[in-house]
């Protein structure tokens, strides 16, 4: 989670946002970005059902004047300015498509952060010789010369004792993807996989759900009573934040 002070200023209405993107060579501003068109999509899990492991790339979408230097292949670093207050990073992107509009006036920018990259890297050579080094192995010992290999840094956590488990060769293959790698290590420490706004890779955990309280016949909404201990809870529709919902009859495994 990014602690950010101007954070409120993004739930209130009607608040001038600047977008700025640097590459090493320039620095493309609202002014360059076309009828205010930019998109990030971030997600940990898109899938229907909420699965383990899943390790997703952001992306960000945006569009620029025909004439703008072309930035197939550039890295950006991205921030956004409420108010004109200090920026806050949204994260390094590399571009894999910049596409001109079919009248050439425009061109729609397209890039993804590193695990982009992590997920669609071929990584059988890099098991392969693993596995000639090492008879048998911790899972920190894999994880972690799996991420040396990348070139990505992790985020430090102590995973005791899952990190011990002892792990040996169990597949021979001739292609295996950084997805499947790093999805593997992912479902089994039970979180998902996500590129940290600096670029390194972190390992995000639910927040455990506790033991709550439930409606009942003897048992009412009171200013000192609340559904579970420990629970964050936000208003909806202070500052014009509304949202909407919809009910539905559905039933998950707990």
């Amino acid at each position: 989670m990014i602690s950010y002070e101007y954070e409120y200023l993004f739930k209130q209405d009607s608040v001038h946002k600047d977008i700025i993107i640097e590459y090493d060579g320039g620095t493309i501003t609202n002014t360059e970005i076309r009828e205010q068109n930019f998109k990030l999509t971030d997600s940990l899990c898109s899938e229907r059902q909420l699965k383990f492991g899943c390790c997703e790339a952001a992306k960000i979408e945006f569009t620029v004047g025909y004439g703008e230097v072309p930035l197939e292949g550039v890295e950006l670093t991205v921030s956004i300015s409420p108010e004109n207050n200090d920026p806050l990073q949204l994260g390094i992107f590399r571009v894999v498509s910049d596409v001109p509009t079919a009248d050439k006036k425009q061109r729609t920018i397209t890039a993804y952060d590193k695990m982009y990259d992590l997920i669609n890297l071929e990584c059988i050579d890099w098991y392969n010789a693993f596995w000639e080094e090492h008879t048998t192995a911790t899972l920190k010992q894999f994880r972690d010369s799996f991420f040396t290999y990348v070139g990505i840094e992790q985020l430090i956590y102590d995973f005791t004792p899952i990190d011990n488990m002892v792990l040996s060769k169990t597949i021979s293959a001739t292609t295996l993807s950084g997805k499947d790698i790093v999805s593997a290590l992912c479902e089994m420490l039970l979180c998902f996989g996500h590129i940290t706004y600096d670029g390194r890779f972190n390992y995000v955990f639910l927040m455990p759900i506790g033991e709550a309280l439930y409606p009942a016949e003897d048992l009412y909404p009171a200013d000192n009573l609340y559904p579970a201990e420990g629970s964050v809870d936000e208003e909806v529709g202070v500052n014009g934040n509304y949202i909407s919902a919809k009910y539905e009859d559905y039933y998950v495994e707990p």
